[in-house]
This record gives structure tokens, C-alpha cells and sequence, in this order.
């Protein structure tokens, strides 16, 4: 007979909060979040004691949300945990190319941009060519621009420790910090055992969506409706959310936890 262990079962808690200079929360989202079906495979190599597979980096996009970027992608709209990688990372191809799409997935069509796929059987992933004319039916795909600002965490162990934060890992990456609270169980309550992970990004950082010279924009700024943290350069976890808006005058602080 099979023993199943229900303090197995992985669940994430993701918050993300819009802050001014002073460090006043102006805007603020939080929720649980899934875990990639791939997760397993980053687990196993951790158990098996292979090199390098910790975090190595976060991933903030623009393409987490269905038709605009106020209502986000979720289960009971397309979404799925079989995927290997974000939404607003496109998939690269070329005329003539066959390639596998879920629902709401890019594709890159050198010279040509960039095109969402639109399945009309959300429920399973859909073998397309790639074609001129499968690109030009607004029934299968439309056309879109995706922005990705990609946080890379380098050297954790190397930083100073500041005061007051224990179980310290950090890592620069131009304005970004990475707060690593490792574990928090007390042994008392086995069933919660949780990783957190805290990422601040600086206000000069991730404002590229739309340049101050893009017409009806007067600033440099992006519009952020989904993020993904990499164990690995795998997808463990992800989240789409209703947009929050990032400029010079906003930091970013996400707070990912990992619950097992």
C-alpha cells in the first residue's frame, strides 16, 4: 500500500507591492500562486545534490493578463502549470516551423513580431504551423508587443548581512536586492514549512515597457501582470495579476513564499 504524505504538497503565497520613495505601500496585491508541474524536476535535483540548483533568477512581465492587462490569466481561464515558462516570454519560430501552444502563449516570428496564441481548445496544448496565413487569422492569433525585465540573482552568499534580518542572502543586480529568509518552522507545526523570498527593485529598474517618446505616455514606464521565480533556469513558481504600474517615482517589492 501506497503512504501518502500530505506535508508534501507545495503551495506558494506571492505578494507584490507598489511603494514611493518614503516607503509608503501605494499599491498592493497578494495571493496564493501555483507551482510549476516542472518544480518536481528542480525538487529531484535538489535531493540528488546537483550543483547550481537554487533560484538564479526572477522574471517580471507584461503578458499575464487576457486582452488587457486587468484581468489576469487563471486556472479557470487558460492557465496551466504544465507550461515551462511565462506568458510574456515568447516562443521563438519560423515560417514553416511546427511548434506545441497553450492557450495565451507568443510566439516570435522573426521579421514579423510577435502573436498570441488563441486556442480554440484551451483545455489541451495545439501542435501549429507556423504560416502567413495562420498569423493573419485573428481567430488563432493576434498580434502583440511582450517586455520582460529579468532580475538575475548572482553570488547570494556573498553579501554583508544587514541588521535585524536573519537567514541573510542578497544579491546586487543594478538597483535590486534579494532578502532570503531560508526557513521558518518551529518544529511545532509541521505541516508549514515555509521559504521566503523577498525581491526589491529600485525605481530606476524595469521601466522599459513604454519609452516617454511612445505617444499618450509622458514617462518611461511599464505596466507588470505577471511574475515567475527560476530554480535552475526552470520555472518553479508563477503568478498573473491585475497590472501595477512602474516608474521612476515607484519601487517594487515582491514577497514569495514557498509552503511545504
Amino acid at each position: 500500500m501506497m503512504i501518502k504524505d500530505k506535508y508534501v504538497d507545495f503551495k506558494g503565497y506571492f505578494k507584490i507591492e507598489c511603494l514611493d520613495k518614503d516607503n509608503n505601500v501605494k499599491d498592493c496585491y497578494e495571493d496564493n500562486n501555483y507551482i510549476m508541474r516542472c518544480a518536481r524536476r528542480t525538487v529531484a535535483e535538489m535531493f540528488s545534490n546537483k550543483k547550481n540548483t537554487g533560484l538564479n533568477k526572477l522574471v517580471l512581465g507584461t503578458c499575464g493578463g487576457i486582452e488587457t492587462e486587468f484581468i489576469p490569466i487563471t486556472e479557470d481561464n487558460g492557465f496551466k502549470r504544465e507550461r515551462t515558462h511565462l506568458y510574456s516570454e515568447p516562443i521563438e519560430a519560423g515560417l514553416g516551423d511546427i511548434v506545441k501552444l497553450y492557450q495565451y502563449e507568443i510566439v516570435s516570428v522573426k521579421g514579423l513580431g510577435e502573436f498570441r496564441f488563441i486556442n480554440p481548445t484551451p483545455e489541451e496544448p495545439e501542435t501549429i504551423e507556423i504560416t502567413s496565413e495562420t498569423l493573419e487569422n485573428t481567430d488563432i492569433f493576434n498580434q502583440i508587443k511582450s517586455y520582460t525585465y529579468i532580475f538575475k540573482i548572482q553570488n547570494p552568499e556573498s553579501a554583508k548581512k544587514p541588521d535585524g534580518v536573519k537567514n541573510y542572502a542578497a544579491s546586487l543586480n543594478n538597483n535590486c536586492t534579494i532578502y532570503l529568509n531560508e526557513i521558518d518552522n518551529d518544529f511545532s507545526d509541521l505541516e508549514n514549512t515555509t521559504v521566503t523570498h523577498v525581491f526589491e527593485i529600485g525605481m530606476s529598474e524595469a521601466n522599459g515597457q513604454h519609452k516617454s517618446s511612445e505617444e499618450g505616455y509622458s514617462e518611461n514606464v511599464s505596466l507588470f501582470n505577471e511574475a515567475g521565480m527560476y530554480f535552475n533556469n526552470r520555472l518553479f513558481c508563477s503568478k498573473c495579476f491585475s497590472a501595477k504600474v512602474k516608474d521612476a517615482s515607484t519601487k517594487v517589492r515582491i514577497t514569495w513564499k514557498i509552503v511545504f
